[in-house]
């Protein structure tokens, strides 16, 4: 799809965006993105899947850029806050920790929307 809007329209800033196993996703489309030489010109990644989570799942996501957006819920036990912080640490990457919240952030979404535009301002 970036190949085609890039061949259609020339070179476009490509804004990736994920939520839970979609966030795992899209660093996995950064990394392809960045070896073909189009590198992300941002990226928001909301309640990343990391580490070990339950039902046996893993998610060994990869690294991303040192500017990305990441939003994590304190009470999240579907993807722990600590699975995020151990992927983060050796990236030396800060995560905005929404308290109280947990992985679907209920009543939380504005926060969310108000998080993105004045970090990305």
């Amino acid at each position: 799809m970036i190949a085609y809007a890039q061949q259609r329209f020339g070179k476009i800033p490509v804004v990736l965006g994920g939520y839970s196993f979609g966030a795992h996703v899209q660093t996995q489309v950064a990394r392809r993105l960045a070896e073909a030489g189009t590198p992300v010109e941002r990226m928001v990644l909301v309640a990343p899947a990391a580490g070990s989570v339950g039902g046996g799942r893993s998610y060994a996501t990869q690294a991303v850029p040192a500017d990305t957006l990441i939003i994590h819920g304190e009470q999240d036990t579907t993807v722990p806050l600590a699975n995020v912080l151990d992927w983060l640490r050796p990236q030396d990457i800060p995560v905005t920790v929404i308290p109280g919240t947990d992985h679907f952030f209920h009543r939380k979404l504005g926060m969310i929307k108000s998080i993105i535009k004045t970090q990305w301002r």
